[in-house]
């Protein structure tokens, strides 16, 4: 299945009849806020991240991402598994 299957070319984002809005790289935006929350190199930069990984997680559970990945770096799984505890033993 290609991208624009789901989201056609034309939009950056969809929501859907649940009002679950998929978007354009939620994944590739995740990975790039787990970096951040990794090395960030300020606390604006590390809150930013951690928001953008609340906003995304409803897509990225809906997506069912972390039935095929799961998550090595242990700050990212501490600080997923405490705000969002029904992903303990999923993500990691």
């Amino acid at each position: 299945m290609q991208p624009n299957n789901i989201v056609h070319n034309d939009m950056h984002a969809i929501s859907t009849e649940n009002n679950v809005r998929l978007q354009r790289g939620a994944v590739s935006d995740f990975l790039a806020s787990l970096a951040i929350i990794e090395n960030p190199v300020d606390y604006p930069s590390y809150e930013s991240a951690v928001q953008e990984i609340i906003d995304l997680m409803p897509v990225l559970q809906l997506n069912g991402i972390f039935t095929h990945l799961r998550l090595r770096s242990p700050k990212a799984i501490s600080l997923i598994t405490d705000l969002f505890p029904e992903l303990t033993g999923i993500i990691d």
